[in-house]
C-alpha cells in the first residue's frame, strides 16, 4: 500500500519541525530513560572493531542519527561477515563478555555479560548485500559507523514491514533529500525489488516540498 498524499504531508511536516535541530539530543530529553548510544552498544562496538570486524548499527535504534525522531528500542549490528567469519566472532566476542544466546549462518543473538542485555548481531542489512561500495558510503556519526541514507531507506523497505517501514523509509529519505544521491538510491532499490516504491516516496516527497 502506498502512502496516501496525507501521510506525506505528514512526514514532510514532523521532518521540517526538527530540521536543524540535534534530533539524538532531542530525544534523549523527551524520554530520559533512552540513550541511543547505551553501554552495551559501546562496548560490543568496540569489541567488534577489536576484532577488525566492519559493523554498523541497524535496525530501528539508529532513525536519529538520519534526523528522524524515533525511540528505537532494538540493538542490532549488522557485521559484514560469512559464516565461517561469524564462527570466529562470537569465539572474540565470549572473550570480550558477549554470550551466545542463540545463533545461525545469518548471524547471532547476544547477552552482554555485564548489563544482561540482549543484542542482535546480524551478517548483512536486510536484503542487501554487502559489496565495497555500500561500505564505502557508510557514514560515522556518534562514535559508531551507520549505512548510508540511501541504503538505509532501501533496507527499511525490504524488511517488508508494511505502512510503518513505508513511512520511517519516507522520513529517512526526506530529512537527507538535499544530500540524496538519486542515481545510486534507485540502482539498490532495483537491486532490493522495491524500485517502484521508492521511486513514489521520493517524487511525492519532491512534489510536496516545493
Amino acid at each position: 500500500m502506498p502512502l496516501s498524499d496525507r501521510d506525506i504531508r505528514r512526514i514532510v511536516r514532523e521532518v521540517d519541525s526538527v530540521k536543524g535541530v540535534d534530533v539524538v539530543r532531542l530525544v534523549e530529553e523527551a524520554s530520559p530513560w533512552f540513550r541511543l548510544l547505551d553501554p552495551p552498544i559501546l562496548r560490543l562496538s568496540k569489541a567488534l572493531a577489536g576484532l577488525g570486524v566492519f559493523h554498523v548499527l541497524y535496525g530501528f535504534r539508529p532513525l536519529p542519527l538520519y534526523g528522524v525522531p524515533h525511540i528505537g528500542r532494538d540493538r542490532v549490528f549488522a557485521a559484514r561477515a560469512d559464516s565461517e567469519d561469524l564462527r570466529k566472532i562470537f569465539e572474540g566476542l565470549s572473550r570480550a563478555g558477549f554470550g551466545v544466546l542463540s545463533r545461525s549462518d545469518e548471524g547471532a543473538r547476544l547477552l552482554d555479560l555485564e548489563r544482561y542485555v540482549v543484542i542482535d548481531l546480524v551478517s548483512r542489512p536486510s536484503s542487501l548485500s554487502w559489496d565495497e561500495r555500500m561500505a564505502e558510503r557508510c557514514l560515522e556519526r556518534s562514535r559508531v559507523k551507520i549505512l548510508s541514507a540511501e541504503d538505509y531507506a532501501v533496507s527499511l523497505l525490504s524488511r517488508g514491514a508494511g505502512l510503518m517501514a513505508l513511512e520511517l523509509a519516507g522520513k529517512v529519505i526526506y530529512a537527507n533529500l538535499d544530500r540524496l544521491d538519486r542515481e545510486y538510491l534507485m540502482a539498490r532499490a532495483s537491486q532490493a525489488s522495491v524500485e517502484e516504491a521508492v521511486r513514489g516516496i521520493v517524487e511525492k516527497l519532491e512534489a510536496a516540498s516545493r
